[in-house]
This record gives C-alpha cells, structure tokens and sequence, in this order.
C-alpha cells in the first residue's frame, strides 16, 4: 500500500536487541476537517531503520508500508510497517533574504 503525507516527526534509530532496530517516521495525512488531524506513525525495522532519518519535517513524503498485525497474551497488536519513503513534489526552501540597493 501506498500512503501520502506530511513529516511531523522522525524518531532516532532505537537498537532494541542485537538483530532488531527500529524507527519510526510520523506522518500527518490529509482529511477534511483540519480540527481532528489524521496522524500515523510508520515504523521502519532492520535494514530500512535508517530511511527515515532522510527527510526533514514539514517535507511532503510518499511511503510504502503494509499493516501486520499479531496475537500476544489475547491482545492483538497492529503495525504500519515502511520498507520505501520517496518526496513529493519539489522540497521547500527557506526564504533568502535580499538586501536593497541604495
């Protein structure tokens, strides 16, 4: 699946074991009613748990991901799980200041 999005957040690499680590890249997705904001965190594991460090907040992102959901003691756990983040549109850029000529 495919999910669009704005970056509000990036979480830093957690090295959870000596095989599993993980980051998280938070998304704020479109809807229609700017009160109640839609926001998904995606998490990235192993070999892609450095993708999300590449992109900035307030950057416009594409990522793919599927949801995994899994049993522990008979509660059910669910995952937005990234393996692809690519930008979208052109990145935004600071305003440069221009000094008048006198």
């Amino acid at each position: 699946m495919k999910i669009q999005g704005t970056v509000i957040a990036v979480t830093p690499i957690n090295q959870v074991s000596e095989r599993f680590s993980e980051s998280n890249l938070v998304l704020n997705l479109p809807t229609n009613d700017p009160q109640y904001p839609n926001i998904l965190a995606i998490q990235f594991i192993n070999n892609n748990v450095g993708l999300p460090s590449q992109f900035q907040i307030g950057q416009m992102v594409e990522v793919d991901y599927e949801v995994t959901s899994r049993e522990h003691g008979g509660k059910y756990y669910t995952t937005a799980r990234g393996w692809k983040i690519s930008a979208v549109g052109m990145a935004v850029q600071q305003p440069t200041q221009v000094q008048q000529q006198q």
